[in-house]
């Protein structure tokens, strides 16, 4: 394997309710980059709208930005560099269908696959990629990191109780 790359957002709009959300987040952050993951984070942005039963309120939305841009650009880079004959993505949304079509357009000697998450089953996905494989929930118990990491910085950190 030749890189693994993390493409995720912080959920900093969780901080007034539940700050241990985001301390988590990072955390599982600074063990994966511990391990040699590259961790590339975007955002998620606010927007009010107006409650769609009755009561016609505003309320906040938040939606992840950013990051399906960054893993596209990721894949599309890696193939453009000729650093890798082969990608895989680990996802179940379908707006990673337009990168595979990019793949196979851009990269025809290339090829691109996905892995979808337990519960995250999806037709087309599948069909757009060279190939797939779904993740049974028995793996994520089986392939989890060790319960203490090492950071470069010499600190340790200890795998919460709840993973």
């Amino acid at each position: 394997m030749h890189r693994v790359r993390l493409y995720s957002a912080l959920m900093t709009h969780m901080i007034p309710i539940d700050q241990t959300v985001v301390d988590r987040h990072r955390m599982l952050n600074r063990a994966l980059e511990a391990t040699g993951v590259e961790v590339t984070l975007g955002a998620f942005k606010q927007t009010v709208i107006d409650c769609k039963r009755d009561c016609k309120l505003p309320f906040n939305k938040y939606e992840e930005k950013k990051s399906d841009v960054n893993l596209a650009m990721g894949v599309i880079e890696s193939f453009y560099k000729d650093d890798v004959d082969c990608a895989v993505i680990i996802s179940g949304d379908t707006d990673q269908i337009a990168t595979i079509d990019a793949v196979r357009k851009l990269f025809p000697d290339k090829k691109i696959g996905v892995l979808l998450p337990a519960f995250r089953q999806n037709y087309d996905l599948r069909l757009a990629a060279h190939f797939q494989m779904e993740i049974k929930a028995e793996h994520y118990e089986k392939h989890q990191l060790p319960p203490a990491i090492k950071l470069p910085s010499g600190r340790t950190i200890t795998k919460p109780p709840s993973w």
